[in-house]
């Protein structure tokens, strides 16, 4: 688990962990997972944090883009090879493949 202000989260191959706290005595568990699916926030697995400011973290992809998850906005905004884009929903949607839209 990384910790940074006020944001502490954890990567994996399947995807992406929020965490209310540096650690979990109550074992409650993450309070927001991100998985790695077609459509999803993350399409592809999340290689490196690139980015923390708080409440924002930008997350460098396997497959070339940069998804930025500001989780007090509850948005993804992403760029990479194909130009900028926004998620189609929010991040609490965000394993429903919901798709992403070009910015404008």
């Amino acid at each position: 688990m990384v910790v940074t202000p006020r944001l502490y989260y954890d990567l994996s191959p399947q995807g992406l962990a929020f965490y209310a706290h540096s650690s979990d005595p109550s074992g409650r568990g993450p309070v927001l997972v991100l998985l790695v699916g077609p459509g999803n926030v993350l399409e592809a697995p999340p290689e490196k944090a690139v980015s923390i400011r708080p409440g924002v973290l930008s997350v460098a992809c396997a497959d070339g883009w940069v998804v930025i998850l500001d989780v007090a906005e509850g948005t993804a905004r992403r760029s990479g090879p194909g130009g900028e884009e926004v998620y189609n929903g929010s991040l609490e949607e965000g394993n429903e493949g919901r798709g992403w839209v070009p910015v404008r």
